[in-house]
């Protein structure tokens, strides 16, 4: 088990890039319940960010789960992406998982 400490800074290192390897590694029995609990979070608040055209790499290394729940989250932030971005997630999350 990790100590706060060490769990804190993996909170506020998380980025973009680094989101599906913590949610993985988070989500294993040997993570942190409460790591994965802010990485989460993170998925939703950057949510907009992801579904960038450049971070699409990103967004197809999640899984239909993490998807779904940052899409049917009342907390999801989406409003602030362009049009665009907002056709392509809607398009990509169609298409790829039939959501």
């Amino acid at each position: 088990m990790l100590s706060p400490g060490c769990e804190d800074i993996i909170a506020e290192a998380l980025t973009i890039d680094s989101l599906p390897s913590v949610l993985q590694w988070s989500s294993k029995p040997h993570g942190s319940v409460w790591v994965h609990r802010q990485a989460v979070q993170f998925l939703r608040e950057e949510f907009s960010q992801l579904v960038q055209p450049c971070h699409l790499p990103v967004l197809c290394e999640l899984t239909r789960d993490y998807l779904v729940d940052a899409v049917s989250s009342d907390f999801l932030q989406v409003t602030h992406c362009p049009a665009y971005s907002q056709n392509l997630c809607e398009n990509f999350l169609v298409t790829q998982f039939a959501v």
